[in-house]
């Protein structure tokens, strides 16, 4: 095939990606004016409003707003002419698809009026528009919509009318603020709290105006007024506007005029940090989110106003603004250094009313303005500069490093490396949707004269690069299958990518074949042929010519290995490898990419996969051996015993020996090299021996053994107890002995488990109840105790008796097996029963013997036999009973009787006359003796006087 119509099959997708994707990059961009005057104060040209034509162009102007909407068209409206009190309100709309103007609202002269559509915003008509005016904030919001925000009509008359363009209905809507020019001074309420009353003061000098990622409004600076209705200066103030709710947030910075700047410490976020009161000043919004400014006349961090460089970030999240480079005073002379090479040195001349673009890397592009080039020289300039975020560096791209520069034009369309529109201030500026920068108008210079008013459109875009110069690193004889062959062309001025291409088969590109540097990368397959490679550059307007070089293929030796392919021993083993290669060719062992032999012959005894490199020394072309041999070391797992050493164990007990690590591994326990058991990881020893376990990989057969553990077994000796009774009862006792053959013991006695203090001899001498046991140990060896079976020992409590009175009958506390009276210290025979009658006083007791055969005898009942017998004085009968008693006597007589009842010393108590039955009640008279007399009722004869006893 034809290799200029394989090139351009190849590339012909490509180079249609890359003029989509064409972008300004670096000081290989070109000018091209694309429309407007050549000289200055030159007058719009239309053909009627909103039609699109070659020959439409807005007038002269400069301080305009503009937009970029979301179809990648420009926006421009209103700006500043010549003389105070000449500006502009017309809208216009530039067709980036058909390359036309057209004029689509407002006055087509100067100082058109404003039409707020009715007393309050909201309005929108036809012929609702704002008024003339230049300097405005504006912003495009997510539909599309063009906003536009106060601006100013001279240099003291400002304005905070809030305007929303609608793009598809192409109408105007007033949506806040006043509807009248002046001394406006803004309403800040407290900052961070959005409300409905406040509001910006009027202002206008081009305000810094981002969009945040939520869709909010934001301005910073600007000239007008702040809090006060004068005087009016330069601002710092920091707003935002939500269109959802119409309300503005004062952010941070002064409600004064002509701050000055808090700069902290460069690099470091602070939130005291503000720049200076400003106008005319550069902004733009990173991908992150932030906000970014740069220069404007204002304030640096002592009073005075002038030029400014300073760069400053502001993060919306954290609500603070960092100084990241540039001079924190006024009228910084520039540092140009080497055109086109970045430099942390570099950094242009302080300035205000730059054209400003942002490219599809994050860079800022600034143009123009007014600036103080060097020491003791200002004025308006035409230099291009970029700066790099990243890096934080300036570079010196295009222009002179002068003032008063004039326009070199050349014709409408025509893209020259002389061509370059002159110095001049307050530009407009826009990036189209390829990447290409575009510019109208200013104040400055066009091809002679003075500075005025402008109206000239440029274009800065990359122009095709050339032919690339000879390859500085090529190698054109290569040996077949060799990779990662690096080739380096000279970079090409302006170049945005290189496309590479190879007219032979076998080869590839493992980075593409399509790189940002002038340098790629080539693998060459074992079937790869002579070829040609070539290279050519590419940007934004398209592909240059090509640089070819001539590459021949080196046939590679031959090498066979013996034993290829996977490959197993244990440690300690190794495989033997043997390389057979073509004749005078010199061997390298590789395990891996690791050298580790030289020679035919190579002994492996480590894991990996093995080849050999045969190198012939005439071509240097080598060859690898194929394929590999993979050498596999079965290495047994790190098995540790525990526990390790000498273990001593009591007769009866089991020491448990563990492994850990063993994986799956198959194991063997030994004692003494006798088979002990197996396929545990743990295992339990009762016999003196030396113990070990032997592990084997059940995969590949390899063995390993683990440490040994010697293990003792001591005896324990051999006790029991002998006791006598095992139960008596309270105030008894019982002998309990230790039985055994062994000697030499030592013993310790518990109840319950709780040894009990100094009892160490082989009997115990018991009285109270629980449960006995006696540890015995050797006194030799003291480690291996033998405790004998527990006897329980029960002392039985003594029975509980009591005596009371009843009728005439002494009552024992009943349930026991026997009861035994006594009067005094005499047993009274017969008296066996729970009750006892008594038939004279005295002091008796009882022992009682429960069912556990314990006794105990009651406390001494002192008893006075009661009456109850015929008094033969008439025919009455009187009987009293209990004696003693607790609570109530009882009287009983055959006829009436009187009854008197005094204590010892004769006080009557009680008396009560003709009563044959009666119950006396003393319950509440002390315990003691009473007297109670008993006379006839009919007669007054004495019948019985009786000592009564009261007890409890």
């Amino acid at each position: 095939m034809n290799k200029g119509l394989f090139h351009f099959l190849f590339f012909s997708i490509i180079l249609s990606a890359a003029l989509a994707d064409g972008q300004v990059m670096d000081s290989s961009a070109q000018w091209t004016r694309m429309g407007g005057s050549t000289g200055t104060l030159a007058t719009a040209s239309t053909t009627g409003i909103g039609q699109f034509t070659a020959t439409n162009i807005p007038g002269a102007r400069r301080y305009s707003a503009t937009w970029t909407d979301t179809a990648g068209n420009f926006w421009l409206f209103g700006g500043y002419y010549n003389v105070v009190g000449n500006n502009y309100n017309d809208l216009w709309k530039y067709d980036f698809n058909a390359g036309q103007w057209a004029w689509m609202h407002g006055s087509t002269g100067y100082n058109g009026s404003a039409n707020y559509g009715g007393a309050a915003p909201g309005t929108s008509t036809s012929s609702t528009t704002p008024g003339a005016r230049y300097g405005s904030a504006c912003w495009t919001d997510a539909e599309g919509n063009l906003w536009l925000f106060g601006g100013q009509i001279s240099a003291s008359a400002f304005m905070n009318d809030l305007w929303k363009y609608n793009t598809t209905t192409n109408q105007w809507t007033w949506i806040s603020g006043n509807n009248t020019s002046g001394i406006i001074p803004g309403n800040y309420g407290t900052k961070n709290t959005a409300a409905a009353s406040n509001h910006p003061g009027g202002r206008g000098g081009a305000p810094a105006s981002w969009v945040d990622n939520a869709g909010d409004f934001w301005i910073f600076g600007g000239a007008g007024h702040a809090s006060l209705a004068a005087p009016s200066g330069n601002l710092n103030d920091l707003w935002k506007y939500d269109p959802a709710t119409g309300w503005w947030t004062w952010v941070s910075g002064s409600d004064q005029v002509n701050v000055t700047g808090d700069y902290g410490t460069q690099g470091t976020a602070a939130a005291s940090n503000i720049p200076g009161g400003r106008q005319s000043l550069v902004s733009w919004k990173d991908d992150a989110g932030n906000f970014w400014l740069f220069g404007g006349y204002g304030s640096g961090k002592n009073p005075g106003l002038d030029r400014l460089n300073d760069i400053w970030k502001f993060n919306p999240s954290s609500g603070m603004w960092t100084w990241i480079k540039g001079e924190d005073v006024i009228n910084a002379p520039g540092h140009y250094g080497v055109r086109g090479v970045s430099d942390p040195a570099n950094t242009p001349g302080a300035r205000y009313a730059v054209a400003k673009w942002v490219d599809k890397a994050g860079n800022l592009w600034v143009f123009g303005g007014t600036a103080i080039v060097s020491a003791g020289v200002s004025g308006n300039v035409n230099d291009l500069w970029k700066y790099d975020p990243v890096t934080n560096n300036w570079t010196w791209m295009k222009g002179p490093a002068a003032i008063s520069t004039f326009g070199v034009y050349g014709p409408i369309g025509v893209t020259a490396p002389a061509y370059a529109p002159g110095a001049r201030t307050n530009p407009s500026a826009w990036v189209d949707k390829t990447g290409d920068f575009w510019m109208f108008g200013g104040g400055g210079f066009a091809t002679s004269g003075s500075a005025n008013a402008l109206n000239d459109f440029w274009r800065l875009a990359p122009v095709p690069p050339v032919v690339p110069l000879p390859f500085t690193t090529a190698k054109n004889e290569v040996c077949m299958g060799e990779t990662g062959i690096v080739y380096t062309i000279p970079a090409v001025n302006g170049a945005a990518t290189y496309e590479w291409v190879y007219s032979g088969v076998g080869v590839t590109f493992p980075g593409g074949a399509v790189t940002t540097a002038p340098s790629n990368t080539l693998d060459f397959s074992g079937s790869a042929i002579d070829g040609i490679l070539s290279v050519r550059a590419v940007n934004g307007a398209g592909q240059g010519p090509y640089r070819d070089t001539a590459i021949s293929i080196i046939p590679l030796p031959v090498v066979t290995v013996s034993h290829t392919g996977p490959q197993t021993v244990c440690t300690g083993d190794s495989l033997r490898l043997t390389a057979t290669g073509s004749s005078g060719v010199v061997y390298e062992w590789k395990n891996g990419t690791a050298s580790v032999g030289v020679g035919p012959v190579y002994q492996a005894y480590a894991t990996g996969s093995y080849t050999v490199t045969v190198t012939d020394p005439l071509t240097n072309c080598s060859a690898v051996s194929t394929p590999s041999t993979d050498v596999t070391v079965y290495t047994m797992p790190a098995v540790s015993i525990s526990p390790l050493g000498t273990s001593s164990l009591c007769s009866g007990d089991s020491l448990q020996l563990s492994l850990t690590g063993s994986g799956s591994m198959n194991i063997q326990w030994k004692n003494d090299n006798n088979n002990a058991g197996a396929g545990n990881t743990t295992h339990f020893v009762y016999t003196a021996g030396t113990y070990k376990a032997i592990l084997t990989d059940p995969v590949t057969g390899c063995m390993d053994s683990t440490q040994a553990v010697s293990v003792v077994i001591h005896n324990r000796p051999v006790v029991s107890l002998s006791p006598g009774d095992t139960a008596f009862c309270t105030g008894g006792s019982v002998t309990l002995s230790v039985q055994t053959s062994d000697t030499g013991l030592v013993y310790a006695w518990s109840n319950s488990g709780v040894i009990i203090p100094q009892a160490t001899a082989d009997f115990l001498e018991i009285s109270v109840p629980g449960v006995y046991t006696v540890i015995a140990d050797r006194a030799t060896t003291n480690n291996c105790p033998d405790t004998t079976d527990p006897v329980t020992i029960t002392v039985y409590p003594l029975p509980v008796v009591t005596i009371t009175w009843e009728d005439p009958q002494l009552h024992a506390t009943p349930g026991y097996a026997s009861y035994q009276w006594y009067n005094g210290s005499q047993p009274i025979p017969g008296a066996t029963d729970a009750a006892f009658h008594p038939s004279t006083d005295g002091s008796y007791s009882v022992v009682v013997t429960d069912d556990n055969d314990c006794s105990n005898m009651s406390s001494v009942y002192d008893a006075t036999v009661g009456v109850h017998e015929v008094i033969n004085t008439g025919n009455s009968e009187v009987v009293i009973y209990p004696n003693p008693v607790t609570q109530t006597v009882y009287i009983n007589a055959t006829a009436p009787v009187n009854i008197a009842l005094t204590s010892m010393d004769g006080r009557l108590l009680q008396c009560h006359y003709d009563d044959s039955s009666y119950r006396l009640n003393i319950q509440d008279y002390p315990d003691g003796f009473y007297l109670l007399r008993i006379t006839d009722a009919a007669t007054g004869l004495p019948l019985r006087n009786e000592k009564i006893r009261k007890q409890k």
